[in-house]
């Protein structure tokens, strides 16, 4: 599908599995969806994203204060995570 047709689809999901209910997102880092989904948002709809798509939790800045020496980069990355 494409991203409109996959982003009305996961709308719909969401709505019947949260009965609209707040979400947030996970994400490595804030690239993904504090800059690169707003963009793909308004080229495929030509709205701006709604808000309950701009909440996330950027997990590698959480893990990062927890873990200050940082994390492995590439597959051991993940792994680190997930020990957390």
């Amino acid at each position: 599908p494409t991203f409109k047709e996959a982003a009305k689809l996961l709308m719909k999901w969401l709505e019947e599995k949260t009965s609209g209910g707040s979400i947030a997102w996970l994400a490595d880092g804030n690239w993904d969806l504090e800059i690169m989904l707003p963009k793909q948002w308004r080229s495929a709809f030509e709205i701006p994203m709604p808000a309950s798509w701009k909440e996330f939790i950027d997990v590698r800045r959480i893990f990062q204060q927890v873990y200050p020496s940082g994390l492995r980069i590439g597959p051991g990355k993940l792994a680190m995570m997930l020990e957390f």
